[in-house]
Order: C-alpha cells, then sequence, then structure tokens
C-alpha cells in the first residue's frame, strides 16, 4: 500500500525490520532450547545491532512505477539482490539466530 499514490513508497527497510520482526519471533517461540538461548543472550545484555542490522543505505520511497521498472517488482533480480542483502545483514544479528 506505501506504493500507492499517497503512500510513502516501497520501502527495503520496511521490509528488513519486518524480517527481523519475524526472525526474533522464531527465536522467542521455536522450541523450549531456542527460547532459553535467547534469553540468555538478552539478560547478557544487548544492542540494537543484535536485533536489527543497519539498514538506511537500503532503497526507500520508492514510487510504484519505480519500483517496477528499476527493481522488476517483487521477484524482480534487483529486489532479489537487496532481500538476499538483507537475508545476509539478519544472519549478522546474534539475537536472530
Amino acid at each position: 500500500m506505501d506504493s500507492v499514490p499517497g503512500g510513502t513508497g516501497f520501502s527495503f527497510p520496511d521490509l528488513a525490520v519486518d524480517a527481523a520482526g519475524n526472525r526474533f519471533a522464531l527465536a522467542a517461540t521455536r522450541n523450549r532450547a531456542s527460547a532459553r538461548s535467547l534469553q540468555r543472550k538478552i539478560l547478557a545484555g544487548v544492542r540494537i545491532a543484535d536485533f536489527l542490522p543497519d539498514v538506511h543505505d537500503l532503497p526507500q520511497g520508492i514510487s510504484r512505477d519505480d519500483f517496477q521498472e528499476v527493481y522488476g517488482g517483487l521477484g524482480g533480480e534487483e529486489t532479489m539482490r537487496i532481500v538476499e542483502e538483507i537475508r545476509r545483514r539478519l544472519a549478522t544479528c546474534r539475537c536472530l539466530n
């Protein structure tokens, strides 16, 4: 909906934040061992980077037309390249794995 007229545009940082939240929920609820591991990490002290990588350099505010033309839409090659970069960054967050 962000890419429709009046919206803020498609945002790869938003996509990254959503994925981080999903990974956090999975780490917290996958099973007892995973939940305990996450609890130990949090008790030992955390910083933002433990839950979310830097996303400030990812493209955002992309219009619907630009998203289609420049990124190839949801399944486009450039979209998939950035999604893979997001996955790589999320894998560095110690509380999401």
